[in-house]
């Protein structure tokens, strides 16, 4: 890619990938909190193709049927988006 002087050029070319249909904001866990939770990456990339990973795609099919698309998160983070949702369950029970 070549860049030009212009800085409005130079923003539009940075930032239409990143602000496009089918790229994430955010990808991966880069770490914890002090409380133990964790910390999802600031950093974009493409959104994959859930259905091309057998064991991730039944996991999200199990907990959201109705994304039949590309998807913005690893294993590891709807790993944690399911224990947090079940958390959420257990708790609607107790009260």
């Amino acid at each position: 890619m070549v860049l030009k002087k212009r800085k409005n050029y130079f923003h539009f070319v940075l930032c239409r990938k990143r602000h496009s249909e089918d790229y994430c904001s955010m990808s991966g866990i880069c770490g914890t909190r002090s409380d133990g939770k964790v910390v999802n990456c600031p950093y974009g990339s493409p959104a994959v193709k859930v259905f091309i990973n057998a064991l991730l795609s039944s996991k999200i099919q199990s907990l959201c049927p109705t994304i039949t698309g590309n998807v913005c998160c690893t294993e590891a983070q709807f790993d944690t988006l399911r224990t947090q949702v079940q958390q959420v369950n257990l708790l609607s029970f107790l009260f």
